[in-house]
């Protein structure tokens, strides 16, 4: 299966970014219950602040780039 953009293989990408999405979850779980000892925080919350921020200026990147 080729074709992605560029011309990359599809499959490498979604493994890539499957095992990165694990590895960030299981990150994120351990230091959500290491955070602060008395009152531990929510997974989504560290989650959605962590992944987020490198996935916020991703959307302007593409625009500048012509590519949405």
């Amino acid at each position: 299966m080729s074709g992605g953009a560029g011309g990359h293989s599809r499959g490498g990408c979604t493994a890539t970014a499957t095992c990165t999405g694990a590895l960030l979850v299981v990150a994120v779980d351990y230091a959500s219950q290491r955070v602060h000892q008395t009152a531990q925080l929510p997974v989504g919350v560290l989650t959605a602040v962590i992944g987020g921020l490198p996935l916020g200026p991703l959307p302007r990147r593409q625009r500048r780039a012509g590519r949405i």
